[in-house]
């Protein structure tokens, strides 16, 4: 299992399954999962990136990101919550 930072995306790696978790707008990122080291090549977004106002922070434990008024934190069991600025729950997802 590792957590690190890599082409402005928060990844989490565990076996064969990689998740990526992309600062993707004003208040929004865009998670990706896939299977294989390589993230596909095919984009199929209907925008573009958005990575000026993120910040990342990563720790033995966990890594997260911050976009505007939304944060992801993924831990290194595999656990993403995604959360809006007044601290609500919008996603909660185990990888």
């Amino acid at each position: 299992m590792s957590i690190f930072l890599e082409n402005q995306s928060l990844v989490y790696h565990y076996d064969a399954e990689t998740v990526r978790i992309i600062p993707w707008g004003e208040n929004a990122v865009r998670v990706l999962g896939f299977l294989q080291e390589e993230k596909p090549v095919e984009n199929w977004a209907l925008s573009e990136p958005h990575h000026e106002n993120a910040h990342f922070s990563v720790s033995d434990d966990a890594g997260e990101v911050t976009v505007g008024k939304i944060c992801a934190r993924i831990d290194k069991e595999g656990h993403l919550v995604i959360r809006n600025h007044h601290g609500e729950i919008l996603l909660e997802e185990y990888c």
